[in-house]
């Protein structure tokens, strides 16, 4: 297929359609061997679903991508095919690539790299639906499930892909009907087109033929005989009607209209051109050596050039085929493959040669003075005039003075034209169409470099080597402007006047800014060097802008840009952008004003545009855009027509609007996606928990300019902001992906973050290992509801059974004999727990049995009476049993267990709970139930608590009798004896007469008493609540030693470890302690006969460890231990369950220990 082109050269037709004499210059990249393509002899284009260009060649096809080749060729292991030389390219509708070579038929699963060669074959051999008809193709179209095949000296036909079916019609038989002279000579389709009504195109050595598929019928259009076709392009116009250009070799060109039938154009056609309206036709023709391009808009022929880098050509075109989605065309030729695009093209480009090749052009400045005419002066000392349609006229001198180092061009007003150059300043009068020199009446040679214009019509001219000159008009003189406190020469390098009508501002190679006030005549100089600073970095200032918003802006060298901010608290600041900003340059050459508040700025690099902000919008760089390349010139504004950019070897015409985005929506695809380093082509929804490492490649499939390419992405899942890419084609790569659903984006951009495709977006899902499955998840759910669910009930249960339990620690307060407690627990059995039967049990430990206590239920008919009481032996029935082994007893079937022990009834369910008191056994509750399997775990949990309560009251209860048996014991001992003894003491002495004897009886009532009341205190003391930590016993020791061994003279010394003295006692622990001390203490002091006791507490292994010990004369405990006092200290420490240890020896004093648990 020929999408485009196959184009002649003419050499001897003159067309009716105006040929225009200005050749355009077309900005091209060009692809040869050079940059891998497999030959330069380029045969024809093809462009893919997904964006791919395929070039065919002479020698191999192409796959590329924008910067790499993939080759197919024959004797390749892959990417091969039956022959090297590829007439014609399609795509069917499932995929698949055909390929027409001169040696058969090639269909390309591109993905999986499988081929399939089609080639004649014999009658016998062929396959159901036949065999190619020849090896040599032409051209080959696509259309849905059919490729079309232009086979060589055969009929047209074409391959089904559905039913793999040859099909062909009988072109050859038409084409002899219609020229019985050439029966038997060769015939050949030699290009296929889309567009005829209804079918298609068919270019062939006998002329041009139209087939409709639907009627299947051939029609003669027109053309010469045996002649091989140069050219078959087809379109329509601008009604959308069928347009057809056909050539063949050495003949003439052929046009088709619906309106006009076929014609041939030549001299007969002289006014309205052919091709009128033909706004779909894209045509290039060779005429001789001159290559020309179809302009629609204009409806002419235009003689074009080639741009590459800074290199013209005009190559023959023997294909082209256009890309609307791109705005590119891909012109095929014996020198490579050339590519143009709207965007290279974005700015015309005009190219000037120079008169003398050794000495290139160095333009400084452009004047566009109307549509059809541009000036430009070269520093090597040249004024230029491009007239369209007309030869570039060069002037080296003008009223014989010679033109050196020309800088500037100027038009006033007046409309006058100004030429700069070096010593001379050059006035051209568009009146009188003739030049005049200007002399500047001061001393001194001038080197003029700048002109500008204010709105009075003054004139300010500046040189770079004296300074400024004013030309004041309305007093018809020059003036210099100097500055009389600085003599400096200024060295100007652009003037700019300010908007306000008020300020002229310079840039001088010397002194950076200056700033001059018309009305005070006041200058002021701003640099990098200015104290304090003012944000400059350069004082080397090269060009002059103001934007629309009338801010002033100063382009430096190596200093950026610079934008004058005003005046901060009496000093001058300037913001500077330099290429941190993302300037591509921080030396500037020349700036205008640009769209918006924005500004053009050109640099050794490009064209920028600048936002007048903060940031470049749009930039043109030479390394995309190779023909910019400014030169070192100032800028003039059109707001017209734009401005004209000097640049190497001729210019650029900006035009306005200015930028906007001219890039098109490129195709963006994903060359591979690899996971655990394995390449998949083949879209991958969910991933292995175990394979979470996965890689992408991407590329943008564009063609002109693909340096000018970034790329930007982020996975959605785990980034959320956008992260630069890198390499070519580009590539990301993530590495322990946690499970869960990502979405990998990316987007190519410019390099200033301009969008050039749409988002590609990769779904995919890496897949959660089992523990973290749903399915896991929902039955642990399941197991985790119905555990809290089970958790809950026990918590209410618990909650129940703790409401139960506080009813019975409630009830039972205030009940103070086991007779109560017992009662008491038995009847809220049976109320709080819905209980049938409760008896309670008291262990007789002397009989070994079980006394029936308290019952409730049918074993109670009154108040507190139990009806036939009975007792039962220690290790009988299961009560008994329970009792003996201290453990509960649970008999779900009484029937079952022989243990059971038939009391009023006979019951089916029995629970014992045995009741603890100082770790013996003291009773059991016992509860039976005519329902079998009636009690429960939780039942036992409650009576065990139950038993509990029992065991804290009664505890108490029986703590307090033997307290209060002990408190008796001692009143009965200590003061009921001493009060015996007063009594008869008295009755002795009141008998007596003796005074003497009187006195004596008195004096030991007296000690008897204090003795009473030492031993009342004692017990008071022991009594008081707020004596229950071991620091109060200490207080009270310490008082009792004082009273006693201070009036013997006997040294006492208490030693305390401070950590005991929170110990708290109970009342009995701290009585008995209290007198075992005391006891202790007394015996030092009344028979030790010591000189010094030493009392101390100490921390010993869980207990507190006192020792009361004295240096004095000992004794021999043999004989010491049949006396009641240390009877009574042994009594006492056994009832504190503390360990006593007495150790004397005559001569070696006395030691008391006792160790009390704590």
């Amino acid at each position: 297929m020929k999408p485009i082109a196959f184009l002649l050269g003419l050499w001897t037709v003159v067309y009716p359609l105006r040929l225009n004499a200005e050749k355009k210059q077309l900005i091209c990249r060009n692809l040869t061997e050079a940059n891998g393509l497999s030959d330069n002899r380029v045969t024809c284009f093809f462009k893919d679903r997904t964006g791919f260009m395929w070039i065919g060649t002479e020698n191999g096809l192409n796959r590329y991508d924008g910067h790499s080749f993939v080759i197919y060729r024959p004797g390749q292991e892959s990417f091969t095919l039956s022959n090297e030389f590829i007439t014609g390219i399609g795509q069917d509708e499932n995929g698949m690539l055909w390929v027409a070579t001169k040696n058969g038929l090639n269909r390309l699963d591109v993905e999986n790299d499988s081929l399939s060669v089609f080639l004649p074959l014999p009658p016998g051999k062929a396959p159901p639906g036949g065999s190619l008809a020849n090896n040599l193709l032409r051209d080959l179209y696509t259309e849905r499930n059919k490729v079309w095949l232009a086979i060589d000296n055969r009929d047209l036909g074409y391959f089904d892909t559905r039913t793999n079916e040859f099909i062909y019609f009988p072109w050859k038989e038409f084409l002899y009907k219609t020229f019985p002279r050439h029966v038997n000579e060769y015939a050949a389709i030699q290009a296929i087109e889309p567009g005829y009504p209804n079918g298609l195109w068919l270019g062939t050595t006998m002329g041009l033929f139209g087939f409709d598929t639907l009627s299947r019928r051939f029609e003669y259009i027109g053309g010469g005989q045996r002649k091989n076709i140069r050219l078959l392009k087809t379109g329509t116009d601008a009604s959308g009607k069928p347009v057809a250009v056909f050539q063949q070799e050495e003949g003439e060109l052929g046009i088709y209209r619906e309106e006009t039938g076929y014609a041939i154009p030549g001299t007969r056609v002289t006014k309205a051109p052919f091709l009128k309206s033909c706004a779909q036709l894209d045509l290039w023709l060779n005429i001789g050596r001159k290559l020309f391009r179809y302009d629609s808009r204009s409806n002419t022929l235009d003689p074009t050039e080639l741009a590459v880098q800074d290199k013209l050509s005009a190559p023959y075109i023997r294909d082209s085929f256009s890309d609307e989605t791109q705005g590119s065309c891909w012109l095929a030729t014996d020198r490579g493959c050339y590519i143009y695009s709207d965007y290279l093209n974005l700015f015309p480009y005009t190219r000037i040669a120079a008169n003398n090749e050794d000495s290139p052009l160095d333009i400084r400045n452009a004047l566009s003075i109307n549509d059809s005419t541009i000036w430009l002066v070269d520093f090597g000392g040249q004024l230029i005039i491009r007239r369209k349609d007309r030869p570039v006229s060069f002037i080296r001198s003008i009223n014989g003075i010679p033109l050196k180092e020309c800088t500037f061009l100027f038009r006033d007003s007046e409309e006058n034209l100004w030429v700069l150059a070096k010593n001379h300043l050059l006035r051209y009068s568009r009146k009188t169409g003739s030049f005049s020199r200007v002399d500047i009446p001061f001393p001194g040679s001038k080197v003029y470099y700048v002109m500008r214009e204010d709105h009075l019509g003054n004139f300010w001219v500046g040189t770079i080597n004296s300074g400024v000159y004013i030309w004041r008009k309305a007093a018809k003189k020059w003036e210099k402007l100097g500055d009389p406190s600085n003599d400096t020469p200024w060295y100007v390098r652009d003037i700019l006047v300010d908007k306000n009508r008020q300020t002229i501002w310079v840039a001088t190679y010397n002194l950076g800014l200056v700033s001059y006030d018309t009305r005070s005549r006041k200058i002021r100089y701003y640099s990098k060097d200015s104290i304090p600073p003012n944000g400059m970095l350069s004082s080397i200032v090269t060009c002059l802008a103001q934007s629309r918003d009338s801010t002033i802006w100063a382009g430096t060298e190596s200093g950026g840009l610079s934008r004058y901010d005003g005046e901060v608290e009496g000093q001058a600041k300037f913001t500077t952008f330099t290429t941190r900003e993302g300037l591509p340059e921080n030396t500037l050459y020349g700036m205008l004003p640009g769209v918006g508040n924005g500004l053009w700025i050109s640099s050794a690099k490009g064209l920028i545009h600048f936002d007048g902000k903060e940031k470049v919008t749009h930039q043109w760089l030479s390394s995309s855009h190779p023909v910019i390349k400014p030169d070192e010139a100032l800028l003039h504004a059109d707001p017209e027509k734009g401005f004209i950019l000097p640049v190497e070897q001729g210019f650029v015409r900006v035009r306005w609007p200015g930028p906007g985005n001219q890039n098109a929506g490129y195709p963006l695809i994903m060359t591979g996606v690899s996971i655990n380093d394995t390449l998949t082509l083949h879209p991958v929804s969910e991933i292995p928990y175990h394979k979470n490492q996965i890689g992408f490649s991407y590329q943008l499939l564009r063609y002109d300019a693909p340096a000018d390419v970034f790329y930007e992405h982020m996975l959605e899942g785990l980034e959320k902001t956008w992260k630069k890419s890198g390499g070519i084609p580009a590539n990301t790569d993530y590495f322990n992906l946690p499970p869960g659903a990502f979405t990998f984006r990316v987007r190519a951009t410019d390099a200033l973050g301009n969008l050039l495709s749409e988002e590609l977006r990769y779904g995919f899902t890496i897949g959660k290992p089992l523990w973290m499955r749903w399915e896991l998840w929902l039955a642990g759910i399941l197991v985790l509801v119905t555990c809290a669910w089970l958790l809950w009930r026990r918590q209410v249960r618990q909650l129940a059974d703790e409401r139960i339990i506080n009813y019975f620690a409630t009830s039972l307060y205030g009940r103070n004999t086991v007779e109560d407690v017992f009662w008491d627990i038995a009847k809220n059995c049976i109320s709080q727990l819905g209980f049938e039967d409760c008896v309670l049990y008291q262990c007789d430990e002397e009989r070994g049995v079980l006394v029936q206590k308290a019952a409730y239920g049918p074993k109670n008919p009154e108040k507190h009476e139990i009806l036939n009481p009975i007792v039962i032996p220690l290790g009988n029935g299961i009560t008994g049993y329970a009792a003996l082994h201290g453990k509960h007893v649970l008999v779900p079937d009484t029937s079952k267990d022989s243990r059971y022990i038939l009391d009023d009834q006979e019951r089916y369910s029995e629970l014992a709970v045995p009741i603890f008191i100082g770790g013996k056994v003291f009773g059991v509750i016992d509860t039976e139930h005519p329902k079998k399997n009636f009690y429960t775990r939780r039942h036992v949990r409650i009576l065990q608590k139950i038993a509990g309560l029992c065991n804290q009251k009664l505890t108490q209860y029986l703590t307090e009798e033997k307290l209060r048996a002990s408190i008796a014991r001692d009143l009965h001992d200590e003061i009921g004896s001493t009060l015996t003894s007063i009594n008869i003491i008295s009755k002795i002495a009141i008998e007596q007469h003796n005074h003497d004897k009187v006195f004596d009886y008195l004096s030991r009532i007296k000690e008897n008493s204090s003795t009473m009341m030492d031993a009342m205190s004692d017990m008071v003391w022991a009594i008081n609540p707020e004596n229950d930590s071991l620091n109060r016993l200490i207080i009270r020791l310490k008082e009792f030693c004082s009273e006693i061994f201070d009036p013997t003279g006997i040294a006492y010394f208490f030693d305390v470890d401070g950590t005991l003295l929170d110990t708290r006692l109970t009342l009995s622990s701290r009585k008995d302690l209290y007198l075992i001390l005391k006891e202790a203490v007394t015996n030092a002091a009344k028979y030790s006969r010591a000189g010094k006791v030493s009392v101390s507490f100490r921390d010993h292994i869980h207990a507190v460890r006192i020792t009361v010990e004295d240096n004095g004369v000992g004794t021999d405990l043999a004989l010491a231990s049949s006396g009641n006092g240390l009877r009574n200290m042994r009594y006492r420490a056994a009832a504190m369950r503390s360990e006593l240890m007495i150790e004397s020896k005559k001569g070696e004093g006395m030691k008391v220990i006792v160790n009390i648990p704590v």
